[in-house]
């Protein structure tokens, strides 16, 4: 019979040393210092770097065999690194101290602190620093003497990469779902129009920081480059705008995801709007204009690493509106059109959502 599994509570700033970071390691300090030790940065992305730089720089430092967490961007992930590596102010690095180095194993800690840390709920507007995560507590086996038990460890870690496995799969199956394309119109008779002669962009205002956020607490939203949530990072009291229009994401990963609004709402420089210019009021449906974006915007997106889809973009991208026998735009076929992608995507949505749940449940295996 299996014995039971003594664990004791200890807090993760007794186990680990935190070491100075680089604050002003850039994109652009990068690309000036090429080498081949990797910078990382804020993702989800273990492999995910900032760039490479040459070893032994003056004044930075470096890191190597040990722990590192993402304190900012996506916060609260957790990585092994068993080589030289770097970091920006938003990763950080964490050493076991000397005296606890050959009676803990490193992807037990990896996988107990991140399941931690996400269970905690730090985000991007509440991020875990070094005083937050040197408070946090996590359990670690003991054997009957009350000491570190590595084995234990070990057999534990092996279980959460069984179960992390399963999880990445369904993560696979998620992004798969998420990027569905359905083409509606290919058998309809369409006419191309520029997204600059349909509709008039607005960018937002550098003003909405989330110290502004904090300072001005109120009911209407601020629509930023997130995707979850539907764009919204905090909720303020007072708005810029009052009407129906689209927004899509400015610049990131999800450069150029496209929402509808109608409502009173504000934005952030991340984010920009299109509104219907008044001469295709009354003929063009924005919902299906919506439909239209979502199917290739994405694909319009400039640059590497962080994406953008600039007003100057926008304006190229050409729409196709669905027209009657006289060449006009149908209205009333527009709206049929947006009502199935907006069925279809209320689908994608509710599978999305039941992977979602799944995939976000931390590992847990004691």
């Amino acid at each position: 019979m299996e014995s039971r599994l003594l664990m004791k509570e200890i807090k993760i700033g007794v186990l680990f040393d935190f070491p100075e970071t680089n604050s002003k390691i850039t994109k652009d300090f990068c690309n000036r210092n090429k080498g081949i030790i990797p910078v990382y940065a804020s993702s989800k992305d273990e492999t995910s770097t900032l760039g490479y730089i040459p070893d032994n720089l003056k004044g930075v430092k470096y890191y190597e065999n040990c722990l590192s967490w993402n304190r900012n961007g996506s916060v609260g992930y957790v990585f092994i690194r068993n080589h030289k590596f770097t970091t920006n102010e938003d990763h950080r690095a964490m050493l076991i101290k000397k005296e606890y180095k050959n009676k803990l194993d490193k992807l037990y800690l990896k996988f107990e602190i991140e399941k931690k840390l996400l269970l905690l709920g730090f985000s991007f507007l509440n991020k875990c620093g070094v005083v937050k995560i040197k408070s946090v507590s996590i359990e670690i086996p003991i054997d009957k003497k009350g000491g570190f038990d590595v084995l234990r460890q070990k057999e534990l870690a092996a279980k959460y990469n069984k179960l992390q496995e399963v999880k990445t799969n369904l993560g696979v199956m998620y992004e798969d779902i998420s990027n569905i394309k359905v083409d509606l119109s290919e058998k309809e008779k369409t006419k191309e129009i520029l997204a600059s002669v349909l509709l008039a962009p607005r960018k937002g205002d550098a003003k909405y920081t989330h110290a502004y956020i904090r300072n001005h607490k109120g009911e209407f939203p601020v629509y930023s480059s997130q995707t979850t949530n539907q764009g919204v990072i905090g909720r303020i009291d007072s708005f810029d705008y009052n009407e129906e229009c689209l927004t899509w994401t400015t610049d990131g990963i999800h450069a150029g995801t496209v929402f509808y609004r109608n409502g009173k709402f504000s934005m952030t420089t991340h984010c920009g709007a299109l509104f219907l210019r008044d001469r295709y009021k009354g003929k063009v449906d924005l919902k299906y204009i919506l439909y239209q974006l979502s199917l290739y915007l994405k694909d319009y997106a400039t640059g590497e690493g962080n994406k953008r889809v600039t007003v100057e973009v926008i304006d190229k991208v050409p729409i196709k509106i669905l027209v009657d026998g006289n060449g006009e735009p149908d209205l009333i076929e527009q709206r049929k059109l947006a009502d199935k992608f907006i069925e279809i995507e209320n689908i994608k949505s509710h599978l999305n959502k039941e992977f979602l749940e799944i995939i976000k449940q931390p590992v847990n295996v004691a």
